[in-house]
C-alpha cells in the first residue's frame, strides 16, 4: 500500500486542479450508478471545477430580518472588541469540530465506510466523524436527544439514492463565512441525498438546510465526489490550539 501523501496534501491546501483536464457539465454526467449502487464505501473528494462546486447563492444563504439583525450586531461587535471572546464561536481556531455543513464541503477528503445498519463517515477535516444509521430507528425523543455538532442522522434508501435525515444540531451562531452557511440552532433540520453516478467514479451529493428561525428559503447545496483510488487511506489533522497559529501533522 503506498502513502497517498501528496494527493492528500495537494486536496487539503488547494483543491485537486482541474488544470488540463476536461470535465463534463453536470448535467451530461451518466446517471449509471455501476454494479454496487449501494456500496458508497471509497474515499472522496470534490475537485475545483467552477461547474462541480456550488454556486455563490448557496454559500450565502439568505436569513430571516430578525437572525440576519441578530448577526449584523454580532459582526459589529466582534468588528469593535466588545464581545467576551469566549462568546465567539472560533471552533477552528480552538481545534474544536465545526460540524455540519462544513465537513461536507472542504477540500480534505472523506471516507466512506458503508455497512448494512450503519454508515460512518470520516473528514480529514479535524478527524471528524458521522454516523448515519440504516437500521430502522428514528431520532430519539427530544427529551433525550443529545445535540452534537454533526447532529442525529438516520438514512433509508429511495432505489439507489440514499436519503438521510438529520437533526439535534448544537446552537451555533454567525458562522456565515463558510460554505452551507454553517449557522444552525436546535431547530435545524437538514436532509442529504447520495447517490453513484458515471458508473459510479463520482458520487453526486444535494443537501437541503431548512430552519424558519435561521433561514428565509431553505438553502440547497450540490457537490460531486471523485473516488479517490483504492489503496488511499485516511490521515489524521493534528492541531494545537495553543500556538498562534494551527499546526496540521500529516
Amino acid at each position: 500500500m503506498k502513502l497517498l501523501l501528496v494527493t492528500a496534501v495537494i486536496s487539503f491546501g488547494l483543491g485537486i486542479s482541474s488544470f488540463g483536464q476536461d470535465y463534463p457539465a453536470p448535467k451530461d454526467i451518466p446517471q449509471t450508478p455501476g454494479p454496487e449502487p449501494h456500496n458508497l464505501s471509497a474515499h472522496w473528494v470534490f475537485r475545483d471545477v467552477p461547474e462541480y462546486l456550488p454556486s455563490r447563492e448557496s454559500v450565502h444563504p439568505e436569513f430571516v430580518p430578525a437572525y440576519k439583525q441578530q448577526i449584523d450586531e454580532l459582526a459589529a461587535a466582534r468588528a469593535q472588541g466588545t464581545v467576551p471572546p469566549a462568546t465567539i464561536p472560533l471552533a477552528s481556531g480552538n481545534c474544536m469540530p465545526m460540524g455540519m455543513p462544513f465537513m461536507m464541503t472542504q477540500h480534505p477528503p472523506i471516507n466512506i465506510v458503508a455497512g448494512k445498519d450503519e454508515i460512518v463517515i470520516f473528514s480529514e477535516q479535524h478527524s471528524s466523524g458521522r454516523h448515519i444509521y440504516l437500521d430502522g430507528r428514528s431520532h430519539p425523543a427530544p427529551q433525550y436527544l443529545q445535540r452534537t455538532t454533526n447532529g442525529h442522522s438516520i438514512g433509508h434508501w429511495e432505489g439507489d439514492v440514499l436519503v438521510v435525515d438529520t437533526i439535534g444540531f448544537i446552537d451555533n451562531e454567525g458562522m456565515t463565512g463558510i460554505t452551507g452557511g454553517g449557522v444552525r440552532e436546535s431547530t435545524t433540520h437538514l436532509t442529504e441525498r447520495f447517490h453513484l453516478v458515471d458508473g459510479g467514479s463520482k458520487l453526486w451529493y444535494d443537501a437541503i438546510w431548512e430552519d424558519p428561525k435561521i433561514f428565509a428559503k431553505p438553502m440547497t447545496l450540490t457537490y460531486i465526489f471523485f473516488r479517490m483510488p483504492p489503496d488511499t487511506f485516511s490521515i489524521e489533522e493534528g492541531c494545537d490550539a495553543g500556538a498562534s497559529n494551527q499546526h496540521r501533522l500529516y
